[in-house]
C-alpha cells in the first residue's frame, strides 16, 4: 500500500497538468468538524471561502458528498453549480438536472412506519435522537450512554423485521442507519 504524503510532489503534478480536477468532499467530519449533534455542523467562513475559490477555477469541478439528506447538506453549504450527493449516494443534485432519488416511494412510506416505531421504542432513552432523511433512518447515540446500544440496536431489528421491504442497518460514528437493501455497502451489519 502507497501513502498519499510519500507521493505528494507525483500528485500535485498530476494536477498541474489535469484539463479538470472533480474534487468529492465530505462535510460532516471533513468540511467541518464532528459535532454533539448534527444541527450543530456549520461550515465555517474560512473553509466557505476556499470552496468558493475552488469554485471559480474552470478546471475545478465540486461534488459535496455526505450521509445527510440532500436538502440539508444543499441548505448548509449554499453553493450554487455545484453537485451534492446525499444519503451515502440514493439522492443526486446536479447543476444542469436538478435532483434524482433511487429509492421507489413504497420503501420511504416503509421508512415511516419504521419510524413511527422507533421513536416510540427509543423516545426513552436518553441522548438517542432519530433523524429522518427520506431515503435514510438516523438513529444518533453520541450523546447516550453506551450501555443502552447493544439494546438499541435489538430495538431497530426487531421494528425491522416485520416490514414489507428489505432494509438493511448501517452502522456510522455513532450511528445506525436504517436504509434500504439495495443500498447496502460494505459497512452494513
Amino acid at each position: 500500500m502507497e501513502y498519499v504524503f510519500d507521493r505528494i510532489r507525483k500528485i500535485l503534478e498530476r494536477l498541474r497538468e489535469a484539463k479538470h480536477i472533480f474534487l468529492f468532499l465530505d462535510y460532516d467530519g471533513t468540511l467541518t468538524p464532528i459535532v454533539s449533534h448534527p444541527e450543530e455542523a456549520h461550515l465555517s467562513g474560512e473553509m466557505r471561502g476556499l470552496l468558493l475559490n475552488l469554485k471559480k477555477n474552470p478546471r475545478v469541478h465540486l461534488a459535496i458528498v455526505s450521509g445527510r439528506s440532500i436538502a440539508d447538506i444543499r441548505k448548509r453549504v449554499g453553493l450554487k453549480g455545484i453537485y451534492y450527493v446525499g444519503n451515502h449516494g440514493l439522492e443526486i443534485f446536479e447543476p444542469k438536472h436538478g435532483t434524482k432519488r433511487f429509492v421507489p416511494k413504497k420503501v420511504i412510506r416503509e421508512m415511516g412506519r419504521i419510524r413511527n416505531r422507533l421513536n416510540n421504542q427509543l423516545s426513552k432513552v436518553a441522548g438517542v435522537h432519530l433523524e429522518d432523511k427520506g431515503c435514510i433512518l438516523a438513529v444518533h447515540y453520541r450523546n447516550a450512554d453506551l450501555k443502552w446500544v447493544p439494546s438499541m440496536l435489538m430495538t431497530i431489528k426487531q421494528e425491522m423485521k416485520d416490514s414489507i421491504d428489505s432494509f438493511c442497518i448501517g452502522q456510522g460514528k455513532f450511528v445506525f442507519e436504517v436504509r434500504p437493501k439495495s443500498a447496502g455497502d460494505i459497512w452494513t451489519l
